[in-house]
């Protein structure tokens, strides 16, 4: 009768941990999924504000054609990339640096601080890279928490068995 018992409270020991670990899995997934929501929302504005500014500077007498094409082919490439973080990484960075070039364009183009909707643009643009660098880091630190808890025991075994992948991050 006394093994019985031990056997009993071993099971549901047992039972309790893998439930436990796999609840947990699934809420750190969630919330790492809900931290990917906001990333992409932030950089889908990125790209709307990157068009904006191609408009703003192309309605602008400058010289610079090239860099508002090199500006525009890398929005094209970031809107088309792929779902995950991996796929977006490189094109979300160079996208981010073509932006970053062509607002330094005012430098050499003083008629451009004086235009209303390229200053509102240049505004909003670094504002959200702000929001874009709040939100990257949030991601990759649920990232982390999530790769954390998968590696630990008895999460290890659970997230094997459930198939959960380990979370890529989204900065380098």
């Amino acid at each position: 009768m006394n093994a019985v018992a031990v056997v009993v409270v071993a099971v549901t020991v047992l039972v309790f941990a893998y439930v436990r670990s796999f609840n947990r899995l699934v809420n750190d997934r969630e919330v790492l999924d809900d931290a990917w929501a906001a990333l992409i929302t932030e950089l889908d504005r990125r790209h709307e504000l990157v068009g904006q500014l191609a408009a703003a500077v192309t309605a602008s007498p400058i010289e610079e054609r090239r860099l508002i094409d090199d500006l525009l082919a890398k929005l094209r490439v970031a809107s088309e990339a792929g779902p995950d973080a991996e796929a977006r990484r490189d094109p979300e960075d160079e996208l981010a640096q073509a932006a970053a070039a062509v607002v330094g364009l005012r430098r050499q183009y003083p008629e451009l601080d004086r235009q209303r909707s390229f200053n509102d643009v240049r505004r909003e643009l670094a504002v959200n890279d702000d929001r874009v660098r709040d939100a990257v880091r949030y991601h990759d630190e649920r990232a982390a928490d999530l790769g954390r808890r998968m590696r630990g025991f008895p999460s290890s075994l659970v997230a094997r068995v459930h198939g959960f992948a380990p979370p890529a991050p989204f900065a380098e």
